[in-house]
């Protein structure tokens, strides 16, 4: 700041300057503004979490609905008509149950691996593992779950080949992949 500085006559004789630093309060208004963003953008990531879970509980409520669906009408049937249906429709019936517990528990088990990603707590765990009777016999299982679909596996692996990988992992990923594809096509 720059004042003028007369004399008793009214004339000009001098400037007074005045200098006061103000990087400090400068710097603190930068950090403010910096720390504003970085909380508008924590704040907007939570947000788009909270939608991705929201659609996530959407979806795997939707999923739980349907098997539940299918067990309770089985378990109607089979206790207002048991009697009068024959043997295989009864064991069709017990097999739709049985596939539909089933499903219920992988999903469960989605739900349990998403959370555990979500929070940073996955565990990895590798051990060795023969990956071609492994895919076979998770293809088995996938089978039983979706009878009246085909699964031709080829591979150029020779059985005995083994490869480090987290059992529990692989058996999701890989029942992601291949459910999804016999769900949808």
């Amino acid at each position: 700041r720059v004042s003028p500085v007369v004399n008793e006559a009214g004339e000009l004789t001098h400037f007074i300057g005045i200098q006061l630093d103000v990087t400090e309060r400068v710097e603190s208004r930068h950090r403010l503004e910096r720390s504003e963003a970085a909380s508008r953008q924590a704040l907007a990531r939570e947000k788009e979490l909270n939608e991705i879970k929201t659609r996530f509980l959407r979806m795997a409520s939707h999923e739980f609905r349907t098997p539940i669906t299918a067990i309770s009408a089985s378990i109607e049937l089979l206790r207002d008509h048991g009697d009068a249906i024959g043997a295989e429709k009864r064991t069709r019936h017990f097999r739709n149950m049985q596939h539909a517990l089933s499903r219920m528990n992988q999903l469960l088990d989605e739900v349990l691996i998403a959370s555990q990603a979500e929070a940073g707590k996955l565990t990895f765990h590798p051990i060795s593992i023969q990956l071609l009777p492994f895919c076979r016999n998770l293809i088995e299982n996938l089978l039983q779950i979706h009878p009246d679909h085909k699964i031709d596996l080829q591979s150029n692996l020779s059985s005995d080949q083994s490869f480090h990988l987290d059992e529990n992992l692989f058996n999701h990923i890989f029942y992601n992949i291949l459910g999804n594809a016999l769900k949808y096509s």
